[in-house]
């Protein structure tokens, strides 16, 4: 019940406001597909939006909460207009090299599904943990606290939107951040892996050339190594 309430709470938060924005404002022909990385990118920006301002106003860990749940509200009232604007999607030529990159991200996912998170003593999962973690302890609106017993004065330069997000999806859902980063580490391996599909097409223009390229990244580039997918390095720059 608990992963139930982890998905439900994680696709309301890191997903549905930024498709909403992106159906409303964004460049239209994207298939459906495609269109979940950057509604993923879009809803982080406005938790960051959120994040920043909470700190600059001293709302804390609840002024975002709160603030994250209008937003949500916001959302789901302007999602029948969002939904009514339909466009035909531009074909992406030839029209199996779609579903062939879809096919790569699921098999990302479940990839992901088998290694597990990483775990090991020299794995950086445990710094992130502990980010997320100070954010609910302390109450903040931006990790301040990651390597000392006391929140600093700055946010930790080191981590910031990410944490807050996963912090609000455990806070949210009733469940521990370790259990929240291995489901985001299992969600981030296709969102990572489409993202760079929408890229290669972007530069190349071609179906097969995305293809095969998204191919050459998992494999060479990844090692389909999904462990430290939730890592915000691993996916950032994609999303950008």
């Amino acid at each position: 019940m608990t992963l139930a309430w982890i998905t439900v709470w994680s696709a309301a938060l890191l997903l549905w406001p930024g498709f909403v924005i992106w159906r409303l404002a964004g460049p239209r022909g994207l298939p459906w597909p495609l269109q979940i990385a950057p509604a993923f990118g879009l809803s982080l920006a406005v938790i960051s939006v959120l994040g920043w301002s909470g700190h600059l106003l001293g709302l804390g860990f609840a002024g975002v909460r709160a603030s994250s749940l209008v937003v949500l509200v916001l959302a789901t009232l302007l999602s029948p207009i969002a939904l009514w604007r339909r466009v035909t999607p531009e074909p992406i030529k030839p029209g199996w090299t779609l579903w062939a990159g879809v096919a790569i991200a699921m098999a990302a996912g479940l990839s992901a599904l088998y290694s597990g998170t990483w775990l090991s003593l020299t794995a950086d999962t445990f710094y992130h943990l502990a980010a997320i973690q100070s954010v609910l302890v302390h109450g903040t609106a931006l990790p301040q606290e990651v390597f000392f017993s006391s929140p600093v004065l700055a946010p930790d330069p080191s981590s910031g939107s990410w944490h807050l997000a996963l912090a609000l999806v455990s806070n949210l859902a009733g469940a521990d951040p370790v259990m929240v980063w291995r489901a985001m580490t299992v969600a981030m391996a296709p969102v990572t892996v489409l993202a760079f599909f929408i890229l290669a097409h972007s530069i190349s223009r071609s179906g097969i050339a995305a293809v095969i390229s998204t191919a050459l990244y998992v494999v060479l580039a990844l090692s389909l190594d999904f462990r430290s997918a939730a890592n915000p390095n691993r996916f950032g720059l994609l999303l950008a």
